[in-house]
């Protein structure tokens, strides 16, 4: 979709307490090394020269400017090219921190006990301190 992230493991039900954990950890305090996150500019960049050559993809993202007048999602999910200077780890920390929370969370299990997934996930963010969300 145009607004939502989906992380996704696919494991046995006997990892599910390993993995709920990892998954959360991973979401919610990523590391973000410096290397990583240039490397990864670069690839934005040339999603947002692949949007260009796209007509439809193209179409699509400035329909939904104009039905959303630049507010919420009319604002494109890609990075202009005046914004890749803010592409750094401090600026994708500070979006994550106004932004991942358990309470805009979905957590899915297939094949599952939800006693079980409850559970483990209820444990992962027990030590999580919350922030005030924006």
């Amino acid at each position: 979709g145009r607004e939502e992230t989906v992380y996704k493991v696919d494991v046995a039900r006997k990892f599910v307490p390993l993995v709920v954990p990892l998954l959360v950890g991973n979401v919610l305090f990523p590391r973000l090394l410096p290397w990583e996150v240039k490397a990864t500019a670069k690839k934005v960049k040339d999603m947002r020269k692949t949007l260009e050559t796209d007509a439809d993809a193209m179409v699509s993202d400035l329909l939904h400017k104009a039905a959303f007048c630049n507010n919420t999602l009319g604002l494109s999910p890609h990075a202009s090219e005046r914004c890749l200077s803010y592409f750094t780890p401090e600026t994708i920390r500070g979006f994550l921190l106004d932004h991942f929370a358990p309470e805009r969370m979905v957590l899915v299990g297939v094949n599952v006990a939800h006693n079980d997934l409850a559970k483990w996930a209820m444990r992962s963010f027990a030590d999580y301190n919350a922030i005030p969300m924006k």
